[in-house]
């Protein structure tokens, strides 16, 4: 996952002193934490809170709950951000429209370009100039 470990942590942290500081036992209460992936298949956090107290049963399972909760909603936010970008990528790409696409499209006995004849030769031949560019260029995105 993308979820950003570090922040999390801090969030779920403040979440148990918010928490310890309602129970009037968070005044001295200290942590930290260690970020890693070296023995597991997956990254985590391992943290060392230092009290004057024992955290109870009701602590830690209120600090387990809301971690998951709020693991799983960043997950979500963050999964939701990812389809958000995928659709904007595929709107852009599909109103990417190259000119040789345009003539393409158009039958070329209706391409009238206005102007004498050396005008008419001229356009035309920049016209296949930039459809060769068009498709040199396709050929190159597709990379």
């Amino acid at each position: 996952t993308d979820v950003d470990l570090q922040e999390w942590t801090k969030d779920t942290m403040a979440n148990l002193e918010n928490s310890l500081d309602e129970q009037d036992k968070g005044d001295n209460v200290k942590w930290v934490a260690v970020e890693h992936a070296d023995h597991s298949d997956h990254d985590h956090v391992h943290i060392v809170l230092i009290t004057d107290f024992k955290l109870d049963k009701d602590d830690l399972k209120e600090l387990r709950e809301y971690a998951s909760e709020s693991f799983d909603n960043r997950r979500e936010i963050l999964q939701d951000l990812e389809q958000e970008l995928q659709k904007d990528n595929v709107q852009q790409q599909s109103q990417q429209v190259t000119v040789s696409q345009i003539f393409d499209a158009v039958p070329s006995q209706s391409v009238t370009i206005a102007g004498g004849s050396e005008d008419n030769r001229n356009a035309q031949k920049k016209l296949k100039q930039e459809r060769k560019k068009d498709r040199e260029r396709d050929n190159d995105e597709s990379w």
